[in-house]
C-alpha cells in the first residue's frame, strides 16, 4: 500500500467574496471525491482569492500512486482553468 499527502497553495483570480471562493473550492472537492482523494481546506480560509488545500491519496502500490499524482495537477486545471498553483508539496509515505 502507498500513500501521498499533497499540500497545495493556490490563487483564485477573479474571486471577490468568500461565497464565490467556496463555490470554486466545491468544484475541487467534487473532483477529489470522484477520484477517491481526501480533501480539506487547511489554510487561508478567511481570504478571498488564496487558499491552502490538503489532499491524501491511498493506492494499492507505488506505480498506481505515481500515475494518480501525475494526473493530479492536470485534473485541477480541468476543474478550474483560472486556478493558479502557487506552491505544491508532495510527501510520499
Amino acid at each position: 500500500m502507498a500513500f501521498a499527502l499533497i499540500k497545495l497553495r493556490i490563487r483564485l483570480p477573479g474571486v471577490h467574496s468568500l461565497k464565490e471562493k467556496r463555490s470554486r473550492l466545491a468544484r475541487i472537492r467534487t473532483m477529489a471525491l470522484k477520484h477517491n482523494y481526501s480533501f480539506a481546506e487547511i489554510g487561508d480560509q478567511d481570504t478571498w482569492n488564496d487558499s491552502q488545500l490538503g489532499f491524501a491519496i491511498v493506492s494499492s502500490d507505488g506505480h498506481a500512486l505515481e500515475r494518480q499524482l501525475s494526473a493530479f495537477e492536470k485534473m485541477l486545471s480541468q476543474v478550474d482553468p483560472e486556478l493558479m498553483v502557487v506552491n505544491i508539496e508532495i510527501e510520499r509515505l
